[in-house]
């Protein structure tokens, strides 16, 4: 079957459609992949970016942060001395307070003995007035 003049100006015109969006459309692809690739860079330089902000704050911060907690420890050990400086105060005070319980207690001790022996001798005095009474009776 012979082509008309007519198909074949349609032929062409599609054909020259078809290249046409082919061209357009390989033009989309290389701008897609332009921007798909510029998108990869960008992740690629915003990582690298926040890694060199994160270092830069690291060194910035961490010797004010080494300040910071050598200052704390200071005072921590202030308090743990003055702490261990009155834990030894009270225990001076528990220990004088010991000795004073003993020798309070010694001398309670010595003092109940002392009774002790003046009830004795006062006993021993009755008993030899009360036999020396009864002597006396008897001989009555």
């Amino acid at each position: 079957m012979p082509v008309t003049p007519e198909e074949k100006k349609a032929l062409k015109a599609e054909k020259k459609a078809e290249k046409k969006r082919k061209a357009t459309e390989k033009k989309k692809q290389l701008k897609r992949d332009v921007l798909t690739r510029e998108l990869k860079y960008s992740a690629v330089t915003y990582q690298r970016h926040e890694k060199e902000w994160r270092q830069l704050l690291i060194e910035k911060a961490l010797p004010g942060m080494r300040d910071d907690l050598e200052f704390a420890w200071n005072n921590f050990e202030r308090v743990i001395d003055c702490k261990d400086f009155t834990i030894s105060l009270l225990m001076d005070e528990i220990r004088d307070a010991e000795q004073q319980y003993m020798l309070n207690y010694k001398n309670h001790v010595e003092h109940i003995d002392k009774l002790i022996d003046m009830f004795r001798e006062r006993l021993e005095e009755l008993a030899a007035d009360n036999e020396h009474q009864l002597t006396k009776l008897q001989e009555r």
